[in-house]
């Protein structure tokens, strides 16, 4: 219920942010496919919170949608054994900050008792933009056998 609750509120700021085209273009008028970027955050699971740093790859399919991949390591989670998260997921751009993404990987637990899970993952972020670069406040709702875990974090990034 609660991953319904928060997937119903990501859907209405995405629909009251519908407003602004988005500007991908360099100076010269050329449109930027491609944004890799690097995520620090803080995982919370389980009632404990985790630092988690990671890369991701967007390529910009048009102004509006994008598609990208993802992967995320937690060290410290599940008593010191550690998280890694993977995932492929499609984004919207309503504007030239916000994006909104859904995806689908795996949680892989490490340690002797280590094994994979299935990962949905619902995102947002809003993107300021510096130059060639951008930095974005992220919520991520990941979906992992029935538990919602929220990932809170920053994302630098740079299109080119």
């Amino acid at each position: 219920m609660i991953f319904l609750s928060k997937t119903l509120l990501v859907a209405a700021i995405v629909a009251l942010s519908c407003s602004t085209p988005l500007q991908a273009a360099s100076d010269n008028g050329e449109f930027k496919h491609h944004t890799p970027g690097i995520i620090f955050g803080v995982t919370h699971s389980d009632g404990d919170n985790n630092l988690s740093i990671g890369l991701e790859y967007e390529y910009r399919i048009n102004n509006s949608w994008g598609a990208g991949a993802t992967y995320e390591r937690t060290p410290q989670a599940h008593d010191g054994d550690g998280v890694s998260v993977y995932y492929l997921a499609g984004y919207w751009h309503p504007n030239d900050h916000w994006r909104f993404g859904l995806g689908a990987g795996k949680e892989r637990i490490h340690g002797s008792h280590g094994h994979t899970e299935d990962l949905v993952r619902v995102s947002a972020s809003y993107d300021f933009h510096i130059g060639e670069y951008g930095v974005a406040p992220t919520l991520d709702l990941d979906e992992v056998d029935g538990e919602v875990i929220e990932v809170f974090g920053i994302a630098i990034s740079r299109r080119f």
